[in-house]
């Protein structure tokens, strides 16, 4: 898995340009590679399911859009609209 993240994850090549200044952000890169390698990319190339899939977490493959997606319905309860200053 260490040679997969550095091959994947450009912020973990030896020489590039590519740097995470803090700490906190090479963490969230490499959780969006986690998520990706368990929840959207098959186990192996003949397979159709995922790790997660095999784990019985999920039904079904996730989408790439499902997994960088974020939705939040507030239903009746709208936002409120701030009048805005002239």
């Amino acid at each position: 898995m260490e040679a997969i993240s550095r091959d994947l994850l450009g912020r973990l090549r030896r020489e590039s340009w590519l740097v995470s200044k803090k700490r906190s952000f090479l963490d969230q890169a490499f959780q969006m590679l986690m998520a990706w390698k368990n929840y959207v990319r098959p186990r192996f190339n003949y397979d159709r399911d995922s790790p997660a899939m095999l784990a019985g977490l999920l039904k079904r493959r996730l989408k790439p859009g499902e997994l960088v997606g974020w939705r939040q319905d507030f239903g009746q309860d709208k936002l409120p609209i701030v009048p805005l200053l002239a």
